[in-house]
């Protein structure tokens, strides 16, 4: 069992011969700038501790004013991270392994700071940021990004896993083939990784790699080759709450269990060896299963979908299967539910169905569905199957089978965006009406505007928070909010915008076209839209994706007269603030006959509206369906709804 070595005093550990600094304890005194510096930096050595502390302390006070006396100037802007951050940090010092020179040969070998903690598949990364001995004494610098690659890219892995269950123990060999993308060879380049596992070695071939590692930064010495395989032994004791555990009877890896470089898309071999009468399901087609004396079994699977992260589950299931059009559906269950399994079954079957008709083939020849048991909040995809905590079955399949689409065949890094969510959201939508009855509603099957505005004024401070282009952190509510709740509901209005079949036709040609092994985003969709249907969108995608926040509806100056050819109902719609522009759904109940309902497109803080009736209305309503996403104005009373006016009789 491995554990974490690089928190507190000096510790040193010997990897492949070489000496590694984990954690630094210097002793001397403050360092100076100017000629001279790498004499001075040996005195300036017993600071770099306390300064690393007292930066992981203002850091977790998620407050960039306390940051502020310990940063370079001109760095504040680099973390804003720290104020929506909702892990509690911890601080390290990286040792570049081979000298860094900014500044001429007499500089000090480049030094980084690491804030880490335990992440999802689908959240903040670990942060890092240049280390600057000045005048005053060491000063955090500008941050490299995690999208930052350094020129590096990660192509494909050749995973072998196994455990040690009692231990809660996972040992793993991973062979990535690198690319470099940079036209030079650079000093260094990074690795992330869960910092629950420890590298015990890096090498290409026989030959050891130079390599430090602090929390989930592994800083290695790059050879010179434009294309290599860095073969990297390490193990991780796996307890977490949410995911990424060993338990007596399943175990679940579905963080960053592997060595990433800006979470970019690459295929994967995953051969893992289980204990007896325990099964191993992993990404993509399984290839060969072998059983050994000692009742152990190694089972390979390959995925040749480049995907920007990978799940493996094991446990002591019960299976239940269906064939279905030369697939295989799969339920592996940790308590036998034959009913359930059933249900999920035919749930799976009609969703991947319907998701085959409207976007594309399916692209695997099994999908499984796998139960945990452990503290797994919701259920997590993994394209040829997924991952299902307690209380999400059979409702969740629709959503996370989306994602073999969305997120899968056009991958998604999570480094800045969850576009994928939303779209997983609104393709289990489209899935839920397909199955309802197709009989139009009356006005009274309706959703109560009402409650739907009270709804949306609960989260109006999470609409605010952030762009639905930048939310990309499943672990932070106002993200969630926007990412998932939001982006299903503006696709949706597109929906309407360009009707259900242009609306299906544009995601057949976004998924078609993109290019396999790339990361997608909102763009790419937004380009996909208008080659489809030849008109330009630009100023949908910017109000509902670059703003934050909501627009604000209200009837106001709303009168009634008649005249020689009937009813004339007139009212002004206003806006607060900056306007948008709205093809806004419109209903009139009228006394003894039909409701007159149509759509009228505002764009201005105040558009008038006329209507010309043959009898008497009864009232005026805004969106009945509940089809725009707005909210009432600031200041509306609890229960007021300024969208809808009755008329006195």
């Amino acid at each position: 069992m491995f554990k974490r070595v690089w928190k507190g005093s000096m510790r040193l550990l010997s990897v492949a011969g070489l000496t590694v600094l984990l954690g630094l304890d210097f002793s001397g005194q403050q360092p100076k700038t100017g000629p001279g510096v790498a004499a001075a930096q040996q005195g300036a050595n017993n600071s770099l501790e306390g300064f690393i502390a007292q930066a992981t302390k203002a850091v977790n006070s998620r407050q960039v004013a306390g940051l502020r006396p310990l940063l370079l100037e001109g760095a504040t802007g680099t973390f804003a991270w720290v104020e929506s951050a909702h892990e509690t940090w911890e601080g390290a010092a990286l040792q570049i392994p081979q000298p860094f020179k900014p500044s001429g040969a007499d500089a000090p070998p480049g030094i980084l700071a690491v804030f880490h903690a335990w992440h999802s598949s689908q959240s903040d990364g670990d942060h890092v940021h240049r280390l600057v001995p000045t005048s005053q004494g060491w000063r955090l610098g500008p941050e490299i990004p995690e999208t930052e690659t350094l020129g590096f890219r990660v192509r494909d892995h050749d995973l072998h896993v196994s455990f040690d269950v009692p231990l809660k123990t996972a040992m793993l060999l991973d062979t990535i083939q690198v690319e470099r993308t940079a036209n030079r060879v650079p000093e260094f380049a990074f690795l992330r990784i869960s910092h629950d596992f420890l590298v015990q070695s890096i090498s290409v071939g026989k030959t050891a790699v130079p390599f430090h590692q602090a929390g989930g930064i592994i800083a290695f010495t790059p050879p010179e080759a434009r294309r290599f395989a860095l073969t990297l032994h390490y193990s991780g004791h796996l307890d977490n709450k949410e995911s990424d555990y060993i338990r007596p009877n399943e175990a679940v890896l579905c963080s960053y269990w592997y060595p990433h470089i800006a979470r970019l898309p690459a295929t994967t071999t995953v051969t893992v060896t289980t204990p007896p009468e325990w099964t191993g399901i992993a990404q993509g087609e399984r290839t060969k299963e072998t059983h050994s004396l000692d009742g152990t079994t190694a089972v390979t699977y390959r995925n040749d979908m480049p995907n920007c992260f990978y799940t493996l589950d094991i446990g002591r299931y019960t299976l239940t299967t269906r064939r279905i059009n030369n697939r295989t559906l799969s339920v592996y269950q940790l308590a036998p539910n034959p009913a359930l399994a059933r249900l999920c079954l035919d749930t799976l079957e009609a969703a991947m169905d319907f998701y085959e008709r409207s976007f594309a083939p399916f692209p695997f020849t099994r999908y499984a569905i796998v139960e945990t048991q452990g503290a797994f909040v919701g259920a997590l995809e993994a394209y040829s199957f997924a991952t299902f905590g307690p209380h999400t079955l059979p409702e969740l399949i629709p959503h996370e089978l989306a994602h073999t689409w969305w997120g899968g065949a056009t991958p998604c890094t999570y480094t800045h965006s969850m576009w994928d969510e939303a779209f997983a959201e609104y393709s289990d939508d489209l899935f839920t009406r397909s199955r309802q009855e197709s009989a139009p509603k009356s006005h009274s099957d309706y959703p109560l505007p009402a409650k739907l505005l009270e709804e949306r004024r609960t989260k109006a401070a999470s609409y605010a928070a952030i762009p639905l282009s930048q939310a990309f952190d499943t672990e932070n509510d106002h993200h969630i909010a926007v990412g998932y709740d939001k982006g299903r509901q503006v696709l949706k209005m597109l929906e309407t915008q360009l009707g259900q079949a242009t609306m299906l036709r544009s995601m057949r040609r976004f998924f078609a076209q993109h290019p396999r092994g790339k990361a997608a985003d909102w763009p790419e969709f937004e380009g996909a839209v208008q080659n489809e249907t030849g008109t330009d969108y630009h100023w949908f995608f910017r109000e509902w994706l670059e703003r934050k926040g909501l627009p604000t509806l209200a009837l106001a100056h709303t009168t009634l007269h008649k005249d020689d050819t009937g009813y004339v109902v007139e009212t002004d719609v206003q806006q607060e603030g900056q306007p948008y522009r709205l093809q806004l759904p419109v209903l009139l109940e009228i006394a003894g006959g039909a409701p007159v309902q149509t759509t009228k497109e505002i764009d201005g803080v105040t558009t008038h509206l006329t209507f010309r009736l043959a009898s008497p209305p009864l009232s005026l309503r805004l969106d009945p369906r509940g089809e725009v996403l707005f909210a009432p104005p600031l200041g509306t009373a609890v229960g007021f709804n300024p969208t809808i006016f009755a008329f006195t009789p």
